[in-house]
């Protein structure tokens, strides 16, 4: 062959030296994939290009033969061996490590887990590559143990052989998002928060949580530490007369969360009681002709 030891190919080309002693050789040549069938004779030369080997894949030989201008036939076989490889290697194991960055559902762990190997029993393995969908992001060795930014990653690992056959794994998608929501707007109003006084019970919130990554999961209220459920925009709670502290908790899909400030309220509903005077008794020895009714 020209040097080449695998292929996955079923046409190769040749590269060829002779050179007889003697008489000199003829310009003729032959060759076959058996030793037994030959070619029909044809001029001599240094290459001899598309050559149909044998079907299948596997070790094949390919054998050639000169003659001599003394019309010998050379009686030592000359040949060469190349191995036909048209499959790609066999995945041995490919697993996500779980104690990492779980698949198919958002995380805060950036750095996912994966173990691998494969194995070829034709021409061998070559190396692995690491693809984001589409995008060869280069050569890897097993264990992959990256540091990943945020956002969606659908990754698969590619097997090549040394004739570069290759063989996908299975596709494992990451979903990492480490960053927190965040309030976009958040707004009170009907009743103050700056430590006056007001009849008014009901504040009322307006708010916009965002998310840059998962998306906001849910967001719930706090009345003096105590959980009120989750909320949506506008919310109005209606207080008991007193003193409260009310805040905002949101979460993302990934368990990322953002308290908002604190909002203390002074609520007082109850009108002011007035006491009675005491009644005046009449006392003729100290009231003299005064009389009171």
């Amino acid at each position: 062959s020209d040097g080449t030891k695998y292929t996955n190919e079923n046409t190769v080309n040749l590269s060829l030296t002779a050179t007889d002693a003697t008489s000199g050789l003829e310009n003729r040549m032959s060759f076959s994939n058996d030793g037994i069938t030959w070619s029909a004779w044809e001029a001599r030369t240094s290459n001899k290009n598309n050559w149909d080997l044998l079907s299948g894949q596997g070790r094949k030989t390919v054998y050639v033969r000169y003659q001599d201008k003394a019309g010998n036939v050379n009686e030592t076989e000359i040949f060469d061996r190349i191995v036909v490889d048209t499959t790609g290697p066999s995945f041995n194991s490919v697993s996500n490590d779980s104690g990492h960055t779980p698949v198919d559902s958002w995380s805060t762990h950036t750095s996912p887990r994966l173990e691998f190997s494969a194995s070829d029993t034709k021409s061998g393995l070559r190396d692995y590559h690491l693809f984001f969908g589409t995008s060869d992001q280069g050569s890897i060795t097993s264990a992959w143990h990256p540091t990943l930014a945020d956002g969606t990653y659908a990754v698969k690992i590619r097997a090549y052989d040394n004739v570069a056959n290759p063989t996908d794994s299975a596709v494992f998608n990451y979903q990492i998002d480490n960053t927190k929501p965040y309030f976009n707007s958040l707004s009170v109003a009907h009743t103050p928060y700056d430590g006056t006084g007001s009849n008014h019970n009901s504040p009322q919130f307006t708010f916009d949580v965002r998310d840059a990554t998962s998306e906001i999961n849910y967001i719930k209220a706090y009345i003096d530490g105590a959980d009120q459920g989750n909320i949506s925009s506008p919310w109005e709670p209606t207080l008991s007369d007193g003193t409260h502290t009310i805040y905002l908790h949101a979460v993302d899909n990934a368990g990322n969360f953002i308290d908002s400030s604190s909002y203390t309220f002074k609520i007082d509903t109850q009108s002011p009681i007035i006491d009675p005077l005491p009644a005046r008794t009449f006392n003729p020895y100290t009231d003299g002709s005064t009389r009171v009714d």
